[in-house]
């Protein structure tokens, strides 16, 4: 700085005045490396804003396109089940691209215990939220259902079966809870045979510690979904809030070969005391 400058500077002429003619050679010439190397601390730090300015410029171009393309990268690798350690080696390629990104790292998800929060590194931006690097065997590598499976999903691993179409037939809790978590989970929208009209409904609600993805994902019709479903959730939660145990037996009922159901059958007990439901679709 100007200021550290005139400080050497001022030190370098109080020794020469002090050492005498004999040491002015040698003081000149420390006064000279002084001036070059206060010089050269200019240029870089001229140069680094430089740089730091240019970066910025590309940074708000291409802010948009980068995001996406690490999360299409990020979605692709959780789909396939790949470590963690994977998906940062494939995120860092991007670097290469957009010099602003200074890296990726992965930290625990505040979403789902276990599971991974994944961050780029320019100013923080969020690339998923919620990594599972275990793609479950119920699972193919299309993310689909497999026929004839039987497996435990969501936060309290709740037990489903498929029949010989991969279609989701029947999901038992036996001990139904609520999850800690404040907020929703993103979910899969786009379910088998959905319809203009259509949500893709959670099987085992979100609140319950349902998974957000197709192995507890239905199309159902909205008004059910927020009307006769809703209801016997908030009996559900209302229930376990007062601390009695609930259970839940559900069978989806499908058309022949069709792979959008047309009635959901609900069989639940609260503290012994058993209700059934249908709720057609």
């Amino acid at each position: 700085t100007a200021s550290a400058r005139t400080g050497i500077l001022t030190w370098v002429k109080k020794v020469s005045a002090e050492l005498g003619a004999k040491a002015h050679a040698i003081v000149e010439s420390i006064e000279n490396f002084v001036e070059r190397l206060l010089t050269r601390a200019n240029k870089g730090k001229k140069a680094e804003a430089e740089l730091a300015s240019e970066l910025a410029e590309q940074k708000a171009v291409q802010l948009v396109p980068a995001i996406a393309e690490a999360k299409a990268i990020t979605a692709a690798h959780e789909k396939a089940g790949a470590p963690i350690s994977v998906l940062l080696a494939s995120l860092s390629v991007l670097r290469k691209r957009f010099r602003w990104i200074k890296g990726f790292h992965a930290e625990g998800s505040r979403l789902v215990p276990g599971h991974k929060r994944i961050v780029m590194q320019a100013s923080e931006h969020e690339i998923d939220a919620d990594y599972d690097a275990e793609r479950p065997d119920h699972l193919d590598e299309a993310g689909r259902l497999k026929p004839n499976s039987k497996y435990k999903a969501g936060e309290f691993d709740y037990f489903y079966e498929t029949d010989d179409l991969g279609r989701i037939k029947s999901v038992e809790a036996e001990n139904l809870q609520l999850t800690e978590r404040s907020k929703r989970l993103p979910h899969d929208r786009n379910t088998p045979g959905k319809s203009e009209g259509d949500h893709a409904g959670h099987i085992i609600g979100d609140r319950f510690g349902g998974s957000p993805k197709k192995d507890n994902l239905i199309s159902q019709l909205s008004e059910k979904n927020l009307g006769e479903y809703k209801k016997i959730e908030n009996e559900w939660a209302n229930a376990i809030k007062d601390g009695k145990k609930v259970t839940v037996s559900m069978e989806i009922k499908y058309p022949n070969v069709d792979i959008r159901p047309k009635e959901v059958i609900v069989r639940y007990t609260i503290d012994g005391k058993t209700a059934f439901r249908t709720i057609p679709n």
